[in-house]
């Protein structure tokens, strides 16, 4: 009997499976296309292919609107991992190298979430020479945010600096020399896995470094030839799903292909929008705007630009808010309102109780334990100041 249940369970789920595959719509639904060069070796084998994060931006968030294709314009089955929006990385990052720091000054601290550690580089006096953490996330990722935690009682680091790359040894400056702040934004974010962090100052002092990324989307396929393999994406109003599997984490694949750049797919309808102006032309493509109306001057019309007022030509939107990450006040946390109280330039959806002008998600404030702290502390003085003299009074009045 349960076999029976099985097997028929097992028959159906792959009708449905194939059934919501061969129903996906024709190639002409999608947009814009790009072109995967796949290493000669890799036919046979598994390849992965991740997404810039301007691609993720134009995939809807259930991937609806994606398919990858061969030479002949068929369907090609894929897996597909997501991660989520405005992810906080934690166990993915590990220290690489660092700098010297004081004697007993564990370098561990500087990502180890923990309000009571910290680490002390080499104090350099005349504040000419860098102290530095080399961080290593293990893949790529997009960067979008870093959070920077420094004690304010005695802040002795003048200008910081960041660089960031896919190898150790070939990072680019993707954050040029300027005075410290606590969180540094990365509006066109950058895929890296190596991020380098330089600190000027006289006391380099560190917390903790948090890092954020924007939502990512990975690839995975088995190509049966080398050539003319393709992905279709971009039409919001495709409902069809084209992953063949959903994962929550990344995998492991003998080899990666490489992502073309993106151009409109020949196929597709010249006119999706129906308002006389060609695709290639369009500055709003998916809706109708005749005329072309674009304040910002950023080739992103006015009817469909998500920072209307600001130059924004990646339209990037971390947390999917339709409210662009330049203008958003919290762009990790969907917001569209973008309500904020306290006029403090932070949304209240992410602002903290005491109106501290930094995002955070995934960990508490170290100024809450620190707080935690000072009363332990001044609990114990009191009691100490109790029965050292008042108890000592109360002694004497009895004799």
């Amino acid at each position: 009997m349960f076999r029976s249940i099985s097997l028929l369970s097992l028959l159906a789920s792959v009708f449905v499976c194939n059934a919501v595959f061969a129903a996906a719509p024709d190639p002409s639904n999608y947009p814009y296309e790009r072109e995967l060069t796949i290493p000669s070796s890799a036919v046979g084998s598994s390849v992965e292919v991740v997404f810039p994060p301007q691609m993720v931006n134009a995939i809807k968030p259930n991937l609806a609107n994606l398919q990858i294709i061969d030479a002949e314009n068929n369907p090609v089955y894929f897996g597909v991992f997501t991660g989520e929006s405005g992810k906080y990385l934690e166990g993915d990052v590990r220290i690489d190298d660092v700098s010297s720091g004081k004697e007993g000054s564990n370098s561990l601290a500087l990502s180890d979430n923990d309000p009571l550690t910290s680490y002390e580089f080499d104090e350099k006096m005349d504040g000419k020479q860098d102290s530095w953490v080399l961080f290593d996330f293990s893949r790529p990722v997009p960067l979008n945010q870093i959070v920077i935690y420094t004690p304010t009682d005695n802040q002795t680091i003048r200008t910081f600096e960041i660089e960031a790359g896919l190898s150790p040894d070939d990072l680019t400056t993707v954050r040029a020399r300027d005075s410290l702040v606590q969180t540094a934004n990365f509006f066109d974010p950058v895929v890296a896995q190596f991020v380098k962090i330089k600190f000027w100052g006289s006391q380099v002092k560190i917390w903790d470094i948090n890092f954020f990324i924007s939502p990512e989307v990975e690839l995975y396929f088995t190509p049966q030839q080398q050539n003319g393999y393709r992905i279709l994406y971009g039409n919001p109003g495709l409902k069809s799903i084209r992953y063949k599997e959903r994962w929550t984490d990344p995998r492991e694949a003998d080899f990666t292909a490489t992502l073309g750049k993106r151009q409109f797919n020949p196929l597709f309808t010249p006119d999706i929008d129906g308002d006389g102006v060609s695709n290639g032309a369009d500055n709003c493509v998916f809706v109708a705007n005749k005329g072309q109306e674009d304040a910002d001057k950023d080739s992103v019309g006015d009817v469909c630009d998500n920072a209307p007022q600001n130059q924004n030509r990646a339209q990037i939107d971390t947390d999917r808010d339709t409210v662009g990450d330049i203008v958003d006040n919290c762009k990790l946390k969907q917001n569209l309102d973008q309500k904020d109280q306290d006029k403090d330039g932070l949304g209240d959806a992410c602002d903290d109780a005491d109106g501290n002008k930094f995002e955070i998600t995934n960990q508490n404030k170290p100024y809450f334990f620190y707080g935690l702290l000072i009363i332990l502390l001044l609990g114990i003085i009191a009691l100490v100041v109790h029965e050292k003299f008042f108890k000592k009074k109360d002694e004497e009045s009895q004799n």
